[in-house]
């Protein structure tokens, strides 16, 4: 007997009413052709084959048996009397001891020169200017990230710098951006900078000294509202402004040759903001892009004067800001995007985190990304060690256990995703568990559990937005635009272009 598959999500495409469908347990979106959407909706209530092959009319049987054969393989229908029984576990890949060094986040300091009231880093992490990573641990992690990435005949790879501000130290970080191209370009690989930064230390010198690095650069700069509401939600040490100093130093910045892309932590105090923003971003400053991520409070059980945003809320920021990014011209990244990728290609590739890219701390230890930073279970090993061996290991034992629980399961993906499963599935575990030195990524790992338990025990769980924000996509926004989302812009924000 015909039926549908199970966990199955439908949606009629605006613009043309073309009817979409995405199996969220094997992934990938199909719009469907007139007659493929005739034979999907004849077969919602089981039927027999027999009964399938007449939905299209007499005369057309061998057109219904094709197109049958292909909802068959796309996932979105099952055939209950040709099952082949329980689905066989999939091998885990060979290579999985190989690191494929595609994208390297180094942790420069912890330190910051801003006191921003919704800082998962406490005030005594920030304000300690002895957190900065060494220049000879920065030589040796980009050291021992090209050898493998040579190894591996591989012909581009991204540094992305991270902190606390990585511009806390300037000399450190421009040291490390001519150490990094020059060892590139030893090597024959092409290298790509990311550097996220709250742009305040951007002035005239810093950025002279970064025009050598323009044609491969790509900056990220926090702008959290207008002038009032960023000076709010993003102050300098000591509560002083810091709005004045931002957008003048992106206006340099741009002005340099240099990629800058405006980006957003959106909360109740600015959620009427973003759009305002974008156009201040396209006719202030020249910029065609913007990221924006939604707030987690370190604590919410700590009035700070501003909130996380509900479902809803951030649904209504979500339509605000696409339809005016499909007025203006804009394209629009951010974190949220992640969801959208999790359901349309639902695959262990999906997260490179411990596969291809690697984070390492301003003391040489390395996560898999920087949700997991600090937590002792997911430490990879130090660089001390060897980059590439200590995440042989890694890969051969932990990351082999994650795979062959997906493949028991008979899922595909990450289990729980080392991202959003991290942040969203489980309380903070902090019961004499925590190295020491604490790290920043440590901190933001238990903001976001800390969050998601506060909310579960109380009640208010928002759940729900990975479901809007998935049904909104479906039905809005073009093919192209969902599956071509890659794994740089959905997880981190944007691609350097």
């Amino acid at each position: 007997m015909l039926k549908q598959s199970s966990d199955l999500m439908e949606g009629e495409y605006g613009e043309t009413s073309a009817l979409r469908v995405i199996n969220r347990k094997k992934g990938g979106l199909v719009e469907l052709t007139n007659e493929q959407r005739v034979v999907f909706n004849a077969v919602k209530s089981v039927r027999s084959r027999a009964e399938a092959l007449g939905v299209l009319g007499s005369g057309r049987e061998e057109e219904t048996a094709a197109i049958i054969e292909q909802l068959l393989q796309l996932g979105l229908i099952v055939d209950d009397e040709n099952a082949s029984g329980p689905r066989q576990p999939d091998a885990v890949p060979n290579d999985l001891g190989t690191f494929k060094a595609r994208a390297l986040y180094l942790f420069l300091s912890d330190a910051c020169n801003m006191d921003c009231a919704h800082c998962y880093v406490p005030a005594e992490m920030r304000h300690d200017h002895s957190r900065i990573m060494s220049f000879d641990l920065a030589k040796k992690t980009i050291d021992d990230f090209f050898q493998q990435a040579e190894s591996l005949g591989s012909k581009e790879v991204e540094l992305r710098f991270l902190g606390g501000e990585p511009f806390f130290d300037r000399k450190l970080l421009l040291q490390t951006l001519k150490y990094a191209e020059d060892e590139g370009a030893t090597k024959g690989i092409g290298v790509k900078f990311v550097i996220n930064t709250n742009g305040t230390y951007c002035d005239e010198r810093t950025v002279e000294s970064l025009k050598p690095f323009a044609d491969k650069l790509f900056m990220i700069v926090s702008l959290d509202g207008d002038e009032e509401t960023h000076n709010v939600q993003r102050p300098l040490r000591g509560n002083k402004p810091s709005y004045n100093i931002v957008t003048r130093n992106i206006k340099r910045l741009k002005e340099a040759g240099i990629y800058v892309c405006p980006h957003v932590v959106v909360s109740s105090r600015n959620q009427d903001q973003v759009v305002d923003i974008m156009d201040h971003a396209k006719n202030e400053f020249g910029i065609n892009q913007l990221s924006y991520s939604f707030m987690h409070l370190p604590d919410p059980t700590k009035d700070i004067g501003v909130r996380d945003l509900s479902s809803e809320e951030k649904m209504q920021v979500v339509r605000a800001t696409h339809a005016k990014a499909k007025e203006s011209g804009m394209e629009l990244t951010g974190h949220w995007k992640f969801s959208i990728a999790q359901s349309v290609t639902n695959s262990p590739a999906l997260c490179e985190g411990g596969v291809s890219t690697i984070c390492v701390t301003s003391n040489g230890d390395m996560f898999a990304c920087q949700r997991h930073v600090g937590d002792p279970n997911k430490k990879l090993g130090n660089v001390a060690d060897g980059l590439a061996k200590s995440l042989g290991v890694l890969r051969n034992q932990k990351l082999g256990q994650w795979l062959n629980q997906m493949s028991a399961t008979g899922e595909r993906g990450c289990v729980g995703c080392m991202v959003s499963g991290e942040c969203a599935s489980k309380k903070c575990s902090d019961k004499g568990e925590k190295e020491t030195p604490l790290s920043v990524g440590i901190l933001e790992l238990q903001a976001y559990a800390n969050q998601a338990g506060a909310k579960a025990d109380s009640g208010k769980s928002d759940d729900d937005f990975h479901e809007q924000l998935l049904r909104f996509y479906l039905e809005n926004c073009p093919t192209a635009m969902i599956r071509t989302t890659e794994f740089d812009t959905i997880v981190n924000g944007m691609q350097p272009r």
